[in-house]
């Protein structure tokens, strides 16, 4: 129950930093315009939240750490595979994460946090038109910062 609720928590807290979005007022022109330090402040204040989320999962399951690890590290090529092939679509991580073999687990933890990057995934996919940058930059961002922080997750964890 502890993982879950650690999941839950990583989730909303991601959900709601990215509800703030990477836009900023110019104040000269007035408009709504893509702020690249914003954008990195995101990623910087997302990467720790996921990650942590990810390192706690594995450390609170020790029955099942190598198989949530070895789960999340094909996960983790999948969001580097998106950012490198150009392929950001919601249907594709959601077929190529459904091709990864979870692994048995009795409170299903890895079908929570693949829903949860998912959910996560989904959110910032649709604001790629409000981003005010060209439709495949802004998910190109997100699965990057998804790629980073899955692995950094795994890497705190000994993994």
């Amino acid at each position: 129950m502890k993982t879950k609720s650690i999941i839950l928590l990583t989730v909303l807290s991601a959900l709601l930093i990215a509800m703030t979005g990477c836009i900023s007022l110019n104040p000269v022109t007035g408009q709504r315009e893509f702020d690249p330090v914003k954008t990195e402040q995101v990623k910087a204040t997302l990467e720790p939240i996921i990650s942590g989320g990810i390192r706690r999962a594995i450390q609170h399951s020790p029955n099942h750490a190598d198989q949530i690890a070895g789960y999340l590290h094909s996960a983790a090529n999948v969001f580097c595979s998106m950012d490198t092939n150009g392929n950001f679509s919601v249907e594709y991580l959601v077929t190529e994460l459904d091709k990864i073999v979870a692994p048995a687990l009795g409170d299903s933890y890895i079908i929570d946090l693949k829903n949860a990057a998912i959910a996560l995934y989904r959110v910032n996919y649709a604001e790629r038109f409000r981003a005010e940058l060209p439709p495949d930059r802004w998910p190109r961002q997100v699965a990057s910062l998804f790629c980073a922080a899955i692995n950094q997750g795994l890497k705190d964890a000994g993994r």
